[in-house]
This record gives structure tokens, C-alpha cells and sequence, in this order.
């Protein structure tokens, strides 16, 4: 996943319709060791280092120091649900009540990664500094529960393939919004369309070199979506 919106998409498919009464099919002790990456003390001296490299970028980075807080909350509410997850599997604490199950806890705890993640979408390119090892600590938070909503060793391939790509430095992740360029809008009278079906653009996203597949037209019944006919690429 070398791009936001790719990363917000795949944590979205882990988190939506999950079945939270489900059992998490790993050993207790693996299952206990998230909290090792996740952990509240790690997080607190990796914030501390931050601040010592990073401190003046932030106070020149306007954009970034909006959403810093937010997303620092993110990751300390990760490290509560990851600490509460152990003391649970250990018999030493529950969680509150409406949680009910380890998965159901290991959701909620992603939940907090993809928010974490979605307030990156308001900065573009590629991530530098302080913005991309938040970025780097937010995957690797991704990863660590992630890997837990597979069988134990089922998830190997996924967990593999992307902490390969973490330890390999994130090459040319992109903060490109986040946004998803197959989304379906919601609004049925598809307003955002193009009006004029016989001057398509040759190509209408960026690195994206292939003319639209699709056009609005007028049916007998309101607007549809055909196929490109005026402008397909040869």
C-alpha cells in the first residue's frame, strides 16, 4: 500500500462488517505481544524523541500542527485498547462492557488507526520529517493489529508483504488525500458528471493516461452512466 488512500481502504475492509463475537485465532502469549509495539511507554519516549528532532518543524509546518494533537490522541487511545487487551487476556482486567470480545477490542483499537490515518488526508505528497515518521508509526501501529484479525498463521503473507514495505522505508508513500477514485457518488442525478459526452478530456486523474471508461447520458428515464464511445484510447 504505497498510498493513503490505499492504506484507509484496506483498515476501512478489516473494520466494516466485522464480526466482533468472532474469535481471534491466536495463541494468548502472541496475542498479548501487540502490546509490546503499541505499548504506552514506547509511545511517550517516541513522542519525546520527536520533539527533540523535529520541534521547529512543527512550529513552521501550519498544516501539520493543526492535526498533530488529534492524531497523537489516536495513537495514545491504540496504546489504552492494546494495554487493556494484555491485562484482559491475562485475567487481570476487562474492558468496559459493550466490549465483547478480544476481536471486538482489536477493531476498536483499529478504528483509532484509520482515524489516525484519515487526518493526513488534509496534506499531499510525499511525506517528509516529522510527517512521515508519524506516518511510519501509524503504519506500523496498522500492522501490529492487523495482523491479528487472520489466523495465526494464515496472515502471514498479508503481515509479511507489508512489513517488508515498512522496513524498506515506505519508498515514495504519497499522501494523496485519501481518496477513494472508484467511490460511486451518492447523489443519484450523478451532478458531478461531465455534461458534454463528446468532449471527454484524454485523461482525467494524474499518472492516470487512459480516458474516462464511462459518460453521463440522457435516457428515458433521467441520466445514465455508457460506455466512452468518443473518446477510446487505440
Amino acid at each position: 500500500m504505497s498510498t493513503l488512500s490505499e492504506v484507509i481502504r484496506n483498515v476501512t475492509s478489516m473494520v466494516d462488517n466485522a464480526e466482533l463475537e468472532a474469535k481471534l485465532e491466536w495463541p494468548l502469549s502472541e496475542l498479548r505481544s501487540c502490546d509490546k509495539v503499541c505499548s504506552r511507554l514506547s509511545l511517550a519516549e517516541w513522542q519525546l524523541g520527536l520533539e527533540r528532532v523535529y520541534g521547529n518543524q512543527v512550529l513552521h509546518d501550519g498544516r501539520f500542527w493543526e492535526i498533530q494533537g488529534k492524531i497523537d490522541e489516536c495513537l495514545k487511545s491504540v496504546s489504552r485498547k492494546t494495554h487493556t487487551l494484555r491485562l484482559w487476556t491475562q485475567k487481570r482486567g476487562s474492558p468496559d462492557p459493550s466490549v465483547v470480545s478480544y476481536r471486538h477490542l482489536v477493531i476498536l483499537a483499529l478504528k483509532d488507526v484509520l482515524e489516525a490515518f484519515e487526518h493526513f488526508c488534509i496534506l499531499g505528497g510525499n511525506p517528509t520529517g516529522i510527517v512521515f515518521a508519524y506516518i511510519e508509526k501509524c503504519y506500523g501501529f496498522m500492522i501490529s493489529l492487523g495482523q491479528l484479525m487472520y489466523p495465526y498463521e494464515d496472515g502471514e503473507t498479508w503481515f509479511t508483504g507489508h512489513t517488508e514495505y515498512l522496513d524498506g522505508g515506505l519508498n515514495n508513500f504519497l499522501l494523496d488525500g485519501g481518496k477513494n477514485i472508484w467511490q460511486v457518488p451518492e447523489n443519484p442525478t450523478l451532478a458531478a458528471q461531465i455534461l458534454d459526452d463528446t468532449a471527454m478530456p484524454a485523461s482525467c486523474l494524474p499518472n492516470w493516461p487512459e480516458p474516462p471508461l464511462v459518460v453521463r447520458t440522457r435516457g428515458p428515464y433521467g441520466p445514465a452512466l455508457s460506455e466512452n464511445v468518443y473518446n477510446k484510447q487505440q
